[in-house]
């Protein structure tokens, strides 16, 4: 399908994304197309794990509106705060953070942001984790990198 989003009728699109469907193209469900292999999950259905419950934490203790993948493949959460600022998150979940750091692009700009941050999860936090990936990520103007807990303390701080 190239660089065209699609989805299966039936399935959690619309559940998970919201209303944003323009221009989205509906494949009939196929369940071969439902496995992912080793890799994949390691690298994109892992690291929805804490997304999600990040997520539900800012959500909930935070009350604040997060939207889950709000465009195609442009990041993976956008958080609205009572100021009205935007802030994007990318979660990631790497062995090898300098090998990351080395193939990230920059976020995109649409949908709108103020600030945008790379999330890791919690139990990548070890000595030299964050160290690697900062030394090769060659970051853009208002870009930064977290753990998780960091991204729930800044918007605690934020919100009050």
């Amino acid at each position: 399908m190239g660089d065209t989003p699609f989805c299966h009728r039936g399935g959690v699109c619309k559940a998970v994304c919201g209303e944003g469907f323009e221009g989205l193209v509906w494949r009939e469900y196929d369940p071969a197309l439902s496995r992912t292999t080793e890799g994949i999950q390691r690298y994109v259905v892992a690291p929805e794990v804490t997304l999600l419950s990040l997520r539900d934490e800012l959500v909930k203790t935070h009350g604040v509106r997060c939207e889950l993948f709000p465009s195609f493949d442009a990041y993976d959460m956008r958080i609205v705060l009572p100021s009205g600022k935007k802030w994007a998150v990318d979660m990631k979940d790497h062995n090898d953070s300098a090998r990351l750091g080395r193939t990230m692009k920059p976020f995109l700009t649409v949908p709108a942001w103020d600030k945008a941050f790379v999330v890791f999860p919690q139990h990548r936090k070890d000595g030299d984790y964050l160290n690697r990936f900062k030394n090769h990520w060659k970051r853009a103007k208002n870009e930064d990198v977290r753990f998780a807990q960091e991204l729930l303390r800044d918007v605690r701080k934020v919100v009050g």
